[in-house]
């Protein structure tokens, strides 16, 4: 192993805010394990990502890479810059990617590059994936604004994919279900129980029914719009081996006995089994990475943690909820606040959201005492000061601050703000308060592990002395959904070092919680963000205009006239200075 190369363990964590870390001020000690390793860690406290949903940013870190570029996100890395993963193996590394979630792995274009890939999510997540890349076209369809033609030619990329993924996914399941039931026994993709040969059958005979006639199919399963859990989805929801339809049946049972006693016990029991990979199974995989690591070449591992997205389940494995007031307790909380709000489909009441709010904090001290135990691995296998661990987080999250929960695509700090971690034992310290971006990760990641960075990627990394000259940040999305540029509206923010202004062409109509019109805020004085300053004589407006309709001129779905029709002089401006033309009448 060349000593110039230090192994890397990168892993992102769901939904992790930073001002609920104790790392970045927060007054509950959420995060003891970073707070101790932070003294030999680069630490950036400004850190945002570019929008506010999963799908959007992974392939942006991946790739350093804006998410509205090379046509959109709706097809991962395909496109795009080569991904973390390629440029770390072409400089000698094994890479392992351990794939919590959908989004990452061979079924999203991460194929090149990885060397060892374990599929660590549900079947369901599969339809679930098709129909987030799929949803905006079905809809634009059911609305009469796409055509027949368009909504086929779409499916025969989504589904043509989807069936043969299925049948991928099947024939995977059923050579690893020995592992599978030894490293994540409480795993729902594991006790779910499938029947994967009659899975991949029925998908086989989806993709054939559809080969035979695109439009007649559409008809038949898409008069609506459908949920992972329905279409096929609800198909293969009886294709369950005989014992686990039993145990199902007798678990039902049992639950409405105890139900009878102890309503919210037997709703717990009920979600006892985590809907993502446990972190404390996670965990044990990756410890058992390090301690099997056979020294030969330097590792790289990336896993994603889920226990600070909804459901916020802080504790492990099937008894998660029984320790989830230990977490509490330590961060000083009432340890007899009901558990059972985690499991609810929203807070109701003013109690409901303190406690949702206090959950989320038990969830992340979890996954902090996750990675604390990671870390004791590589001290036991003494590589400490030859590993870098990096940590970071695809995007934020909502806890009612804008009357919503969880991260549905607005642009606001909670939904943004990210935290940006990268420890080597014996490293020096240092924080840093640019205005750094998600894509600045991975080149970081490659500079301090002396890789070279690939073609193509945009970030800077956090140890150039240019991250400090960085002003101002510009972050864009569409209001989740799949990237129909010519008939959604783009929704973009400018962030400086105190003022945060979210544009929008017009309201998305799936956009139910975002006022119509324009929003200000300087979240230095008003961290929330609840008063609006948003005035069209404000003095920082100008400028920030000018950035977005820049960015927008970049991105060639968006034609000239809709820049000009939401900027002006300005749009006419951007336009002819990025696209070199004329702007025609």
């Amino acid at each position: 192993m060349s000593p110039k190369h230090p192994n890397v363990l990168f892993l992102t964590v769901d939904a992790l805010r930073p001002d609920r870390m104790s790392l970045l001020g927060y007054d509950r000690p959420t995060t003891p394990t970073l707070d101790k390793m932070a003294e030999n860690a680069l630490v950036c406290e400004e850190a945002v990502s570019p929008a506010a949903f999963t799908h959007i940013c992974l392939p942006a870190m991946m790739t350093s890479s804006r998410p509205l570029s090379y046509g959109g996100y709706d097809t991962g890395p395909l496109r795009r810059p080569p991904t973390v993963f390629e440029a770390f193996h072409a400089a000698g590394y094994e890479t392992t990617a351990y794939c919590t979630t959908h989004w990452v792995g061979r079924f999203q274009g991460y194929d090149q590059g990885i060397d060892n890939e374990r599929m660590m999510y549900g079947l369901n997540t599969l339809p679930g994936l098709a129909m987030a890349l799929y949803r905006s076209t079905l809809s634009a369809w059911h609305r009469g604004e796409v055509s027949d033609e368009e909504v086929v030619h779409k499916g025969n990329e989504i589904l043509g994919w989807l069936f043969k993924s299925i049948e991928i996914y099947a024939a995977e399941r059923m050579a690893m279900d020995a592992a599978d039931r030894r490293d994540f026994s409480h795993a729902r993709f594991v006790r779910d129980g499938y029947d994967f040969a009659k899975v991949a059958d029925l998908a086989s005979r989806h993709r054939k029914e559809f080969e035979r006639d695109p439009l007649a199919y559409l008809k038949r399963h898409f008069y609506y719009v459908p949920q992972a859990h329905q279409w096929i989805g609800q198909e293969w929801r009886s294709y369950r081996h005989p014992g686990k339809l039993f145990s199902h049946a007798f678990e039902m049972l049992t639950n409405k006995i105890i139900g009878m006693f102890d309503s919210r016990l037997a709703r717990l029991r009920d979600h006892r089994y985590k809907r993502y990979v446990d972190g404390a199974e996670l965990a044990d995989r990756i410890i058992q990475s390090i301690e099997t690591w056979d020294g030969e070449k330097p590792f790289f591992i990336w896993s994603h943690f889920f226990d600070t997205h909804v459901p916020y389940c802080a504790g492990p494995r099937k008894e998660w909820y029984r320790k989830t007031p230990d977490y509490l307790s330590e961060l000083g909380y009432d340890p007899g606040i009901d558990v059972s709000t985690a499991i609810n489909p929203r807070p109701q009441t003013e109690t409901e959201w303190q406690t949702w709010s206090a959950l989320y904090d038990a969830a992340v001290r979890f996954t902090d005492e996750q990675v604390g135990r990671i870390v004791d691995a590589l001290e036991r296998r003494g590589i400490a000061e030859n590993t870098i661990v990096a940590i970071t987080s695809d995007h934020g999250e909502e806890l009612g601050e804008h009357g919503d929960i969880s991260h549905h695509f607005r642009l606001y700090s909670h939904n943004v703000r990210i935290p940006a971690f990268l420890w080597r034992k014996g490293m020096k310290g240092q924080r840093i308060d640019s205005l750094a971006n998600l894509i600045d990760f991975v080149p970081t990641l490659a500079t301090l592990s002396e890789v070279p960075l690939a073609d193509g990627w945009e970030g800077i990394p956090l140890t150039d002395p240019q991250i400090r000259k960085r002003d101002t940040a510009v972050l864009e999305t569409l209001h989740g959904g799949n990237c129909l540029f010519d008939k959604r509206p783009i929704y973009m923010s400018v962030r400086t070092h105190d003022l945060n202004f979210m544009w929008k062409e017009y309201r998305d109509p799936e956009d139910s919680f975002s006022p119509d019109g324009l929003e200000l805020y300087d979240y230095r004085k008003d961290p929330s963000e609840q008063e609006n300053l948003y005035r069209q004589d404000h003095p920082a407006l100008p400028e920030m205009n000018r950035l977005i309709a820049e960015r927008l001129a970049e991105i060639p779905e968006i034609s000239a006239e809709r820049i000009v029709n939401s900027f002006g002089a300005v749009g006419e401006d951007a336009v002819r200075q990025i696209r070199s033309k004329p702007i025609s009448a």
